[in-house]
């Protein structure tokens, strides 16, 4: 993949990360700021660092992670991934094994989606609207 104007499609027609100044709720769009794709543009892996972008750009402090949980739910469907989220917003994602895995023990991988807004008075950044901006120093 490469970055362009839409950068994860949830399904045709339907896109979920794309660079406009519109963001939707009921069809999740959610605008990646071009300092964010540009900060990542080059590195490896290249899908990790493209998923990084955008999260990177969906505010989430805590108790408001739909945005970001409605991120996760589209890319486990683009993938054919199961998931399962219960009524407080726990999310499970399930990735079969394969090649030599497909037998093995489940492993569990947990963290959490929202994130510590913390900042100094005079700072203007609205961390339940504004996108984290990246910078690659």
């Amino acid at each position: 993949w490469s970055f362009s104007r839409l950068l994860f499609s949830a399904a045709p027609n339907r896109p979920i990360m794309a660079l406009s100044s519109t963001t939707t709720t009921k069809h999740l769009t959610t605008v990646v700021p071009p300092e964010n794709i540009q900060a990542v543009q080059g590195l490896e892996p290249a899908a990790l660092w493209k998923h990084f972008a955008a999260l990177s750009s969906i505010p989430r402090p805590s108790k408001q992670e739909q945005a970001v949980l409605e991120y996760i739910q589209s890319v486990a469907d683009q993938h054919g991934l199961e998931w399962k989220q219960d009524e407080v917003g726990n999310m499970v994602v399930f990735r079969p094994g394969t090649g030599a895995g497909v037998n093995a023990d489940p492993i569990i991988l947990q963290g959490h989606v929202d994130m510590v807004t913390e900042k100094n008075a005079a700072t203007t950044h609205d961390f339940t609207k504004d996108p984290i901006l990246l910078e690659l120093v």
